[in-house]
C-alpha cells in the first residue's frame, strides 16, 4: 500500500540527502555549515524511514547471535584502522596527500600504516562462515574426492 511506498521513497530520499552531505563534507570548497547538517538530517530521515517501514514487515523479529571474541576483534580492528588514519591526517595532513607534479609516492606515516595493518586482523581471527566447504574442516571428504580424481 501507500505506507510501503512512502517508506521506500523515504529511504531513497534520505539516502540521497546523506550522499549529498557526504559529498559536501569531502569537497574542500563547499561550506561546512551546510554539509554536516545535511548528513545529520539524512541519517535521521533514514532511521525514521527504516523503522517505520520495518514495523509493517510480517516477518519474525531478528534474534542476533551473541558476539564472541572474534567478532569483537573484527569490529575493533576497523575502529582502530579508522582512528589511526584520522590521527595521521590530523597530525600531518600533507602526509596523506599524493603529489602529482612531480608524480611521487606519498610519505608513509607509521601511525596510518599500523592502523591499516590492524585492519587486516579479521583475515586471521574472523570465524569461517557456516555452510562453506573447506578442505581443512572436511579432511575425510577431501581425501575421498582426491582419491576419486586420481
Amino acid at each position: 500500500g501507500w505506507a510501503r511506498r512512502a517508506a521506500v521513497w523515504g529511504v531513497g530520499g534520505a539516502l540521497m540527502v546523506v550522499c549529498v552531505g557526504v559529498y559536501l563534507v569531502l569537497d574542500g570548497s563547499s561550506p561546512r555549515a551546510l554539509a554536516l547538517p545535511l548528513v545529520a538530517m539524512g541519517s535521521l530521515g533514514l532511521a525514521i524511514a527504516l523503522v517505520s517501514g520495518g514495523r509493517r514487515s510480517p516477518r519474525t523479529r531478528y534474534r542476533p547471535d551473541p558476539w564472541q571474541m572474534p567478532e569483537w576483534l573484527t569490529a575493533a580492528s576497523g575502529a582502530v584502522a579508522f582512528a589511526a588514519v584520522s590521527i595521521s591526517a590530523a597530525l600531518e595532513p600533507s602526509s596523506l596527500q599524493m603529489s602529482f607534479f612531480p608524480l611521487t609516492a606519498p610519505a608513509l606515516p607509521l601511525v596510518a600504516v599500523a592502523g591499516i595493518c590492524a585492519g587486516l586482523l579479521p583475515a586471521f581471527v574472523a570465524p569461517e562462515p557456516p555452510g562453506l566447504w573447506s578442505p581443512h574442516r572436511d579432511t575425510a571428504r577431501f581425501a575421498r574426492v582426491a582419491e576419486a580424481v586420481t
